[in-house]
């Protein structure tokens, strides 16, 4: 969890920061031009000072920037909410913590493979993380060996780095042919119980950045709800359980300690994992940018609002159908040119017939669109960049959007905020996509889980107010720019 929850309330901060400016109350409210018994009060905690009026004290309080940052946390705080605030930090801290892998490549040697070593006994209890991680490979190689063949089944939260470490360990080449299938428990919330709903986050936040960096070949990612397994494993003992060919291992809720079973438990608990799967989700797939556009409109189909954070303004809202006839590929054959022109032309029409829409997005989407005409959710090689004139006719749909807030645009400060995937929210359902350089294929994955969605919702809603992006206004001038820019090249 973020440290910045830790801290003083906010009037505690702000009589603090009060008392080491030197001023009184009442000298800092006549220069600030705050009345005196709202400045008192906000000390106090007797009622919360509001955000006006501490933008107008904050000059003379001659705080350094981190300082000026813990009392816009704590006024945040304020305003939503602890626990609310607490998920939005796991939120920031899952988009920007997910793509940043060192580029050296991993040690798959660190764990030592099967080399004739004792194999753990049933009943045998290991301890430690290390060790584990460590008997687990040595199993693993040791049917690899003599099978040609190895399979691990897991069922656990993503809690803790066990398990990313453990799948590290399985991407080197001698694990190529293993099978590897890892359901994920989230707790099912129907009452917005907070403690269940920072759980899932919790998980989220390490799963999520786990799975969408590194796209493991030999992995594959489901999740489930806590009923199911309560429905379906009912007279097992422990929830984290890794079945082997010839074992079962039972993880303590740490991961720390490990008891092993024998070979005669393993049909048992393989017989329940697959059983447990056909009531599970699929977390990753991998899909061609064609093949994410559908399933765009098939999440969206049924949705009145989206909330979005992506490369790009969301710039297949505005186009028509001569824009795209104007930018097809003709190379193409003609019945894929007709899907293509049916695709995009469906999206645009869920996307204007959103009542409630956010989209916030990156200067470099902007700056490739503006400058080289390329729209991200096609490929390139089914169409021309768009023209001058088509980017203009966007632009200013863009503008007019802002400005009549039927649909509402921000750009990220990336100074700030370096969120390395797009997600997308719907009313149901959420998905986090992850394209590659040449933007032709992406990794996404689903979520359906409600109270997960409103936590993304929710925070997608406050990015202004977290000041990671520019406000309406300033989005809306530096679309003003951008036209006029065009516009001059137009007509030179």
């Amino acid at each position: 969890m973020n440290s910045s929850i830790a801290m003083p309330p906010l009037h505690i901060l702000l009589r603090d920061f009060i008392d080491k400016s030197n001023y009184t109350v009442y000298q800092l409210a006549k220069i600030s031009n705050v009345n005196r018994s709202t400045l008192q009060k906000a000390i106090s905690g007797e009622r919360s000072i509001s955000r006006e009026n501490l933008a107008k004290i904050m000059p003379f309080l001659n705080l350094t920037l981190q300082e000026q940052q813990e009392l816009q946390n704590a006024l945040l705080i304020s305003e939503m909410g602890e626990v609310s605030y607490q998920k939005h930090m796991y939120i920031k801290n899952l988009l920007t913590d997910s793509i940043s892998l060192p580029d050296v490549p991993i040690n798959h040697t660190e764990i030592p493979l099967f080399s004739g070593n004792k194999k753990p006994e049933y009943g045998e209890l290991i301890k430690g993380s290390y060790q584990i991680i460590h008997a687990i490979c040595d199993m693993l190689s040791y049917e690899l060996a003599c099978h040609e063949h190895a399979f691990l089944y897991g069922i656990s939260s993503f809690h803790d780095t066990f398990f990313s470490d453990l799948y590290e360990q399985l991407q080197a080449d001698v694990f190529s042919q293993t099978e590897i299938k890892h359901i994920v428990p989230f707790v099912k919330v129907t009452d917005r119980n907070d403690r269940s709903s920072l759980y899932n986050l919790n998980c989220l936040s390490i799963l999520i950045p786990f799975i969408m960096s590194s796209q493991k070949k030999n992995c594959e990612f489901y999740y489930c709800y806590e009923e199911s397994i309560a429905e379906n494993l009912s007279a097992v003992p422990f929830l984290h359980s890794i079945v082997l060919p010839q074992n079962v291992i039972l993880l303590s809720t740490d991961c720390q300690m490990a008891l092993v079973l024998s070979k005669d438990t393993v049909p048992y608990f393989k017989k329940h994992f697959h059983t447990v799967l056909q009531s599970s989700f699929p977390l990753f797939n991998t899909v061609d940018t064609a093949s994410l556009l559908s399933a765009f409109i098939s999440l969206a189909s049924e949705t009145t609002h989206s909330y979005m954070l992506e490369l790009q303004p969301c710039l297949t809202a505005f186009v028509d159908e001569e824009i795209i006839q104007n930018v097809i590929n003709r190379n193409l054959p003609l019945q894929q040119q007709q899907l293509l022109t049916a695709t995009l032309l469906t999206q645009c029409s869920i996307l204007k017939k959103m009542t409630d829409f956010i989209s916030i997005f990156s200067q470099k989407g902007l700056d490739d669109f503006v400058e080289k005409g390329i729209v991200y959710q096609v490929p390139l090689d089914l169409y021309h960049p768009l023209d001058l004139q088509a980017r203009i006719k966007i632009l200013e749909q863009l503008i007019e959007a802002n400005e009549s807030g039927s649909k509402k645009f921000y750009m990220i400060k990336e100074e700030v905020f370096h969120p390395d995937f797009e997600v997308f929210t719907y009313n149901t359902s959420m998905l986090f996509s992850y394209t590659g350089p040449d933007h032709k294929e992406a990794g996404i994955c689903i979520i359906k889980e409600i109270t997960v969605i409103d936590s993304f919702q929710d925070f997608l809603l406050h990015v202004v107010n977290h000041n990671l992006t520019y406000s309406l206004e300033e989005t809306t001038d530096l679309f003003r720019k951008c036209c006029k820019i065009l516009k001059m090249q137009l007509h030179s």
